[in-house]
């Protein structure tokens, strides 16, 4: 396996980019999967030092300026709030970063409502609506649907 030869990043992700790696390498990401992440995700702390920052504050709403400004810098890659997922699963799961507010709970209520509707009123099988809604609703990972993620 090759050595990753990155230098820690400036800015107050900085201390949490070799943990990043090895969240990366530890879900199977390629080598050069793993060096392009790095790279963003440095950017993304030299972000937040540029704004003031600190590495707690990054959230859905910092992604979708994070994704503007890069985008204004005439960036074509890694410009859409989606791209801050990883990293922001990786800093919740270090506990770096908050947790959402329980918008997941309130949209679970919500699925489990219409997965009812579907099996009493439609008749529909308890089965085939397990697969769908966890595939619609990975618990671990935070929704982007709003694209404020």
């Amino acid at each position: 396996m090759r050595e990753h030869t990155f230098r820690t990043p400036p800015g107050p992700l900085g201390p949490y980019a070799d943990g990043y790696r090895r969240h990366l390498e530890a879900r199977g990401y390629t080598f050069w999967s793993v060096q392009q992440r790095l790279t963003y995700f440095a950017a993304v702390s030299s972000w937040l030092a540029s704004e003031g920052l600190r590495a707690c504050h990054l959230d859905e709403s910092a992604a979708v300026r994070f994704a503007a400004w890069r985008t204004a810098r005439g960036r074509s890659t890694l410009t859409s709030p989606l791209t801050m997922r990883l990293p922001l699963t990786y800093l919740r799961g270090a506990g770096v970063v908050p947790e959402r507010p329980d918008d997941a709970g309130r949209f679970g209520d919500l699925l489990a409502s219409y997965r009812d509707y579907l099996v009493h009123e439609r008749g529909w099988r308890k089965r085939p609506l397990w697969h769908i809604s966890w595939a619609l609703v990975d618990s671990s990972t935070p929704s982007l649907a709003t694209g404020a993620n």
